[in-house]
């Protein structure tokens, strides 16, 4: 978060904003019982957790309640277990401290990911700062096909999602809509190395 401001990277974890200065979320404005909140320790901790919690209406979360019962049940007792020490140990300023470390490493990677953009596919692709969230959209302006991009991909050992697998409607519809980004690029946190790849991909001018 807040990776686009002009705050230097220093070990100082004020510059990010933990869990107390986050902006308002839809389930804070909330007034008629409408929003159902998910959140996740994987992205928090360690994706093994696989553990999280609902927050919501007392209706709506009864019928998650039903829906979960039947499909996902439990997590992992031992899981369970292990989270339940780690935030009784830390208490909530650990916990804190550790949000703001993980926000203070990821606002790094974003800033790196984005000079190594500038520096290898400035000519090849269109993106914008991220100010949340934990991916970067590229839209790519030069003439490979999203369908054949992933497999292009492999060759240059850069991981990527075309943009109609996220489409809200039907995948076979974005793709067939002008409008929908079919050449933008869901690209996790890769460096240098990675996008000095994917530019020579776009240079090459083919898919195979």
């Amino acid at each position: 978060d807040g990776a686009n401001d002009s705050a230097s990277d220093g070990e100082s974890l004020e510059v990010v904003p933990g869990l107390s200065n986050l902006g308002p979320s839809f389930l804070s404005i909330d007034r008629d019982g409408r929003v159902l909140r998910l959140d996740s320790f994987s992205k928090l901790l360690a994706p093994g957790f696989r553990l999280g919690w609902v927050t919501g209406s007392r209706a709506l979360v009864k019928a998650y309640d039903s829906l979960a019962y039947v499909s996902s049940q439990n997590g992992s007792s031992l899981s369970m277990v292990i989270l339940s020490k780690a935030l009784d140990a830390w208490g909530d300023d650990g916990f804190e401290r550790h949000v703001r470390s993980l926000q203070l490493s990821l606002r790094r990677r974003c800033r790196a990911l984005c000079a190594a953009l500038e520096a290898h596919v400035s000519d090849l692709a269109t993106w914008r700062m991220p100010e949340a969230g934990m991916f970067l959209w590229l839209r790519s302006n030069t003439s490979l096909p999203a369908e054949g991009l992933v497999e292009a991909m492999a060759e240059f050992q850069v991981v990527v999602l075309p943009g109609p697998v996220c489409a809200t409607g039907s995948r076979e519809a974005a793709l067939n809509d002008p409008d929908t980004p079919c050449g933008d690029m869901q690209v996790g946190q890769v460096g240098q190395v990675g996008q000095g790849r994917l530019g020579r991909l776009g240079r090459k001018g083919k898919v195979p």
